[in-house]
């Protein structure tokens, strides 16, 4: 018996060399004291039982190692055999597809996949060349693609668009496939202007920019950049739904807070747009009543978002919680969630199910340091990380306000008056005869009178985000907010008097209603 259990740990630390440690102090224990091996023995074969060829990627084996004692080493193997099984019947769709998306790929693209997974990768090696021509071309498709959006952008501050460092985080993200990258650079424009408003498409988005919902839901650690990088020097983005404040819970807010650490904290760094990051999405929930996913729009809308971004996705693995019913809910969110991604990043994919500790048992041997992770072995958040990235967050919120500030004070200094004088789809801001009976101005108002029932469903503290959206909807469609400077001198106004003047109409147009009696 004692041959037979010496040859077993020599194969494991042969195979299985990151499990040395654990192997060697149950030979050790056993071995000068026949009993304490019996009582190991049970431990020990469930432990190697683990690492069948078929289980390895299903499985940990932390859980398993200290054996119910009341157990036989049989009944302990069949009682784990059946969590086995469950688990991977819960998560079987999820497991084939992962699988189908790997087969697609060839020889040499299947092993890149491996290595960047695994933290092997070489750094691709640019050129001044290389990079040169894919400027070139790039601004090649720029000429032949530029929309109505791109335009507004050059207007407002052509040297943002035409900056190289701008255009390469595009061509970096996109293999220096320039046609992909000119595509996503203007749809990145374009949810710009959606989300954070017409005037700051041609700059960064500021810390100042961000709201104080916004800022303490950054500070909450939902979405996070950990301390320490992977083996391969990446750097780590860590996410968890559980971490989100019941009350910030804003697809607009959490767009916001995503921007800021990705664009501003993230892609801004060279070294990043080389070698890509590592993303983690780990399950913080102790069940399934503990577990809050996020609806379908949610989902949507930053998929949407995300693909805008200039960042490439070196490595994604997906910790779940293996508690009864949690994997089920997983698995229909990770198939929206895996067709949303990039194929480059489907095949990079990893599943690790099961107790706090399997999970990071296993992000451990994908070159992850656990240190300073923000969930302990036994699922604790850790105070101390959490407190330093909230520091950190508004330490970053700070000195990206001072960075961007000389670029708004420049934009808001390039105001001229308007030449050719006003157009009939311009809005006047101002008061008299001339001012309401522009036909600008009726449309306005006809504009908004169509989105009085919408604006009046909503709760208070969202009504100034839809009149930013009315504002941006407006000027996408050609209207300028003009104001009077002197006279006969007309300028464009800056956005957040347009916002100002859409703000006014619900004002005074509520006011009225209520002096009518139509409202409460």
């Amino acid at each position: 018996r004692n041959t037979t259990a010496a040859g077993c740990v020599a194969l494991t630390i042969h195979t299985y060399s990151s499990s040395l440690h654990y192997i060697s102090s149950i030979r050790m224990a056993s071995a000068p004291q026949n009993d304490m091996f019996k009582q190991n023995h049970q431990s020990c074969f469930s432990f190697l039982n683990v690492f069948d060829s078929n289980q390895l990627p299903k499985t940990g084996m932390i859980a398993t190692a200290t054996p119910d004692p009341q157990l036989s080493s049989a009944a302990v193997h069949i009682q784990h055999q059946r969590q086995q099984n469950h688990e991977r019947n819960e998560m079987k769709e999820t497991e084939e597809f992962l699988a189908a998306e790997l087969n697609k790929l060839s020889f040499q693209e299947r092993s890149k996949a491996l290595e960047d997974v695994h933290c092997v990768a070489d750094d691709d090696q640019e050129t001044p060349e290389m990079i040169q021509q894919s400027l070139a071309e790039f601004d090649h498709f720029v000429q032949t693609s530029a929309n109505r959006m791109y335009d507004i952008a050059v207007n407002q501050n052509r040297s943002y668009v035409e900056d190289a460092d701008f255009r390469l985080k595009f061509l970096r993200a996109n293999m220096f496939d320039a046609r992909r990258s000119v595509h996503q650079m203007m749809n990145f424009l374009q949810q710009k202007a959606e989300y954070f408003g017409m005037d700051k498409i041609a700059r960064d988005i500021a810390g100042s920019d961000l709201s104080g919902e916004e800022i303490e839901l950054m500070r909450s650690g939902f979405f996070q950049i950990l301390p320490q990088q992977d083996r391969s020097g990446r750097v780590i983005l860590y996410h968890s739904f559980s971490r989100l404040p019941i009350h910030c819970k804003s697809v607009e807010n959490i767009i916001g807070v995503m921007y800021h650490i990705l664009f501003n904290l993230t892609i801004s760094i060279p070294e990043v747009q080389k070698k890509g990051v590592v993303m983690i999405y780990y399950d913080e929930s102790r069940g399934r009543n503990d577990l809050s996913l996020p609806g379908f729009d949610f989902f949507s809308r930053t998929k949407k978002f995300g693909d805008t971004l200039p960042i490439q996705i070196s490595s994604l693995h997906l910790c779940l919680h293996s508690s009864p019913g949690t994997l089920a809910l997983h698995n229909r969110m990770l198939q929206f969630l895996l067709n949303a991604v990039p194929q480059s990043a489907r095949t990079r994919a990893r599943l690790h199910y099961g107790s706090d500790i399997e999970r990071q048992y296993h992000l451990r041997g994908y070159g992850i340091p656990l240190d300073t992770f923000p969930v302990d072995n036994f699922g604790n958040a850790r105070a101390e990380t959490q407190n330093t990235w909230s520091n950190w967050c508004l330490e970053s919120v700070s000195s990206t306000t001072a960075r961007e500030q000389q670029a708004v004070n420049e934009n808001a200094a390039m105001v001229t008056p308007i030449p050719g004088g006003i157009w009939e789809t311009d809005i006047l801001l101002g008061r008299g005869r001339l001012v309401q009976n522009h036909p600008g101005n009726v449309r306005f108002r006809k504009f908004l009178d169509d989105h009085m029932e919408e604006f009046e469903s909503l709760a208070r503290n969202q009504r100034r985000r839809a009149c930013v959206r009315y504002t941006n909807e407006l000027v996408a469609n050609g209207a300028r907010f003009l104001k009077e400077k002197g006279s006969d001198v007309w300028v464009v106004c800056d956005f957040e008097e347009a916002v100002g003047k859409v703000l006014q109409f619900y004002r005074t147009r509520r006011r009225r209603m209520k002096e009518e009696g139509n409202i409460m």
